[in-house]
């Protein structure tokens, strides 16, 4: 999931990336989504609380692990045009997850 930089820019920001890993794999650790991404686990931690006050991302314990689950219909937040408001499950199928 990592791009490489010799360009200087990257398709997906942090964010777009820890939501894609959540998205790939429900059960995924935070080390783990660090490793893909990274980032250090601090700042998955800051982005998943970011993702859940936005309402795109719910988690729930499940005995020492957290399970996430990603609200497909949640608004992007961003659109060309109000009528035409992508979802979150739009970009997350995009990408092929």
């Amino acid at each position: 999931m990592t791009v490489k930089k010799d360009s200087g820019w990257e398709l997906l920001s942090n964010h777009g990336k820890v939501l894609l890993c959540v998205a790939q794999d429900p059960g995924i650790r935070v080390a783990e989504i660090a490793q893909h991404v990274g980032i250090k686990e601090r700042a998955v931690q800051r982005i998943l609380a970011d993702l859940r006050e936005a309402g795109v991302v719910t988690s729930a314990r499940e005995g020492r692990r957290n399970r996430y689950r990603v609200n497909r219909r949640q608004d992007v937040g961003w659109s060309p045009s109000p009528e035409d408001v992508p979802r979150v499950g739009d970009v997350v199928d995009a990408f092929g997850h």
